[in-house]
């Protein structure tokens, strides 16, 4: 378990502010992050004060998509249904600590519901 966690956590961090969205948004821009900070180094705090609802959006997106590709080998977009649940489990547990950074937010969900990173 350890292991796993681990290994999620190195791919949350290399995925990084690197990704293609909003929520509504369309075309190539809606998977584009405008958050120029790793999530490695942002915090709840800023998650939920800062980061815009497309930069939340592109956050979940792309740590979803870069668990599932690491563990299924799917390299396809995750539905926009699977990413706003993401965000919306990611606002709720950042209530109980705004200084807790946004990777080890995604590797506890994940631990504690792995499909949520399944598609």
């Amino acid at each position: 378990m350890a292991r796993t966690a681990a290994i999620i956590t190195a791919l949350l961090l290399l995925a990084g502010c690197s990704s293609n969205g909003s929520s509504g948004a369309s075309g190539s821009a809606k998977y584009d992050q405008t958050w120029t900070k790793s999530y490695g180094s942002t915090t709840c705090g800023e998650f939920k004060s800062r980061m815009s609802e497309h930069e939340r959006f592109v956050m979940a997106a792309d740590m979803i998509g870069s668990t599932a590709a690491d563990r299924t080998g799917n390299k396809d977009l995750p539905p926009d249904s699977l990413v706003d649940n993401v965000v919306s489990q990611m606002s709720t547990a950042c209530e109980a600590d705004s200084s807790v950074a946004m990777t080890d937010i995604a590797v506890g969900l994940f631990m504690i519901d792995s499909s949520l990173y399944t598609y």
